[in-house]
């Protein structure tokens, strides 16, 4: 009898991410949406910033860059998407 593993790997998913980067690119989609709605990156990393998030601006940016630069897909990408 073989076990099944997926409820496992479906709580995983679901966890949010432990590296700053893969939390960036989980966000990237409520990013751009903030972004194409008027807000600044800074106002977005100040907001994030008082939700908890510990990163430096410099950092926060650079990472935002490399997640908008890469374009690697994310289980949230159709985050703001209607259809």
């Amino acid at each position: 009898m073989q076990k099944d593993y997926r409820p496992c790997l479906e709580k995983l998913a679901g966890a949010p991410p432990k590296r700053k980067a893969a939390l960036i690119r989980s966000l990237l989609p409520g990013i751009e949406a903030a972004l194409h709605s008027g807000q600044s990156l800074k106002d977005i990393w100040e907001a994030l910033g008082n939700e908890g998030l510990q990163m430096t601006y410099h950092v926060f940016h650079m990472t935002v860059w490399r997640a908008r630069k890469s374009g690697k897909p994310t289980a949230t990408s159709s985050w703001g998407k209607t259809g």
